[in-house]
């Protein structure tokens, strides 16, 4: 991992791509989780080739697979919005992400409440629901939820004319 990160951030050695990848490839067939996650970040970060983006894809949902939130956390986000290659399938986020905003974790439920509320496979049958669930993330800390239930309080106030 420390040799894939070195190749890939010329630390102590010139870049070397096909070194980064080779060790990168090495460290993610060992099963970290953590490891996958952060190396599929290291690449994308410094690919652009659709192949590489491929393979990078598949460590995280190996990780997003086996429990490990950040990376499903991403690899939501990436299918949401059709990232990396990746077909947009706003519906899917949605399902990948309902069992951690069920469970509890705030960044999840913003991440559905926005989903619902901006998202444009979701008509108004989906609104109230992302309402319910900006609130929950609202009330577990999540401050960008915050400033969202802010605003539309307010846009529902000018609206009423109050």
């Amino acid at each position: 991992f420390e040799l894939a990160m070195m190749y890939f951030e010329g630390r102590g050695t010139p870049v070397d791509r096909d070194a980064a990848l080779a060790w990168a490839r090495t460290a993610a067939a060992q099963g970290s989780n953590p490891i996958k996650y952060s190396l599929a970040l290291a690449v994308l970060s410094n690919e652009e080739e659709p192949e590489v983006n491929s393979e990078v894809m598949s460590w995280l949902t190996s990780a997003a697979n086996e429990g490990y939130s950040e990376a499903l956390f991403f690899l939501a986000g990436a299918i949401a919005h059709g990232d990396y290659g990746l077909e947009k399938d706003e519906e899917r986020a949605a399902e990948m992400t309902l069992p951690l905003a069920k469970a509890g974790d705030p960044e999840f439920q913003f991440a559905l409440a926005t989903l619902y509320l901006r998202g444009k496979s979701f008509g108004e049958h989906r609104r109230s629901e992302g309402i319910k669930w900006l609130k929950k993330a609202a009330e577990g800390g999540q401050l960008q939820a915050q400033e969202m239930l802010e605003e539309i309080t307010e846009e529902k106030t000018i609206r009423s004319g109050e």
